[in-house]
């Protein structure tokens, strides 16, 4: 099976992962996330609230474990009551 076609009116797009928006979401998401994982003397609250921030969307009672990584966050929801355990990668 051969690749699709793109063109300037496809809805599908080459992936470009040197884009500058992209490289600039994950910067800020491993800046961010370097601060959550790193720094002991935070409170869960903190490092949750740190977190929080990068994501497109959490669920109340959400607890995730540090450390905890992704590229962009973003794209990531986390639902209601859901636990993320220690050395996750998303």
């Amino acid at each position: 099976m051969s690749a699709p076609e793109l063109s300037a009116t496809s809805p599908l797009r080459e992936f470009d992962g040197r884009d500058p928006a992209l490289l600039e979401a994950a910067e800020r998401c491993r800046q961010a996330l370097a601060r959550a994982n790193g720094d002991p003397a935070l409170t869960l609250a903190e490092r949750q609230a740190i977190i929080a921030t990068l994501l497109a969307d959490i669920g109340e009672g959400m607890w995730i474990e540090t450390p905890f990584t992704c590229e962009f966050g973003v794209h990531l929801r986390i639902g209601a009551r859901t636990f993320v355990n220690r050395g996750c990668q998303l």
